[in-house]
């Protein structure tokens, strides 16, 4: 247990850090939140190894989530439901196609 509170400190300093860029150049924070997880991460800097943090992590971004979904109106989902559906599916065939030609 003691070796993950060094970890999870520098993970907080690295989200206060990140964050506070993205709020001076006008980002949303959670644009902060993954370039900090992207950071500390084992995708980039290796700097967070405990396995039992990567899973806090995980069921906090889950919940972060779900308290999106609580304060997501139907009304915004009506309102841009229909080019959000376009746009993805637009994405899935372009991903799909540009993987495809990729991989010849």
């Amino acid at each position: 247990m003691p070796e993950i509170i060094p970890q999870f400190s520098f993970l907080i300093l690295v989200i206060l850090l990140v964050s506070f860029i993205a709020g001076l150049l006008k980002q949303p924070l959670i644009i902060g939140y993954i370039i900090a997880g992207l950071i500390a991460g084992p995708s980039f800097l290796n700097l967070i190894h405990d396995t039992r943090l990567l899973t806090l992590f995980q069921s906090l971004v889950s919940f972060l989530l779900f308290l999106v979904g609580l304060n997501l109106s139907p009304e915004v989902i009506r309102d841009y439901g229909k080019i959000s559906v376009i746009t993805g599916l637009g994405q899935i065939v372009f991903t799909s196609i540009f993987g495809y030609f990729l991989s010849l």
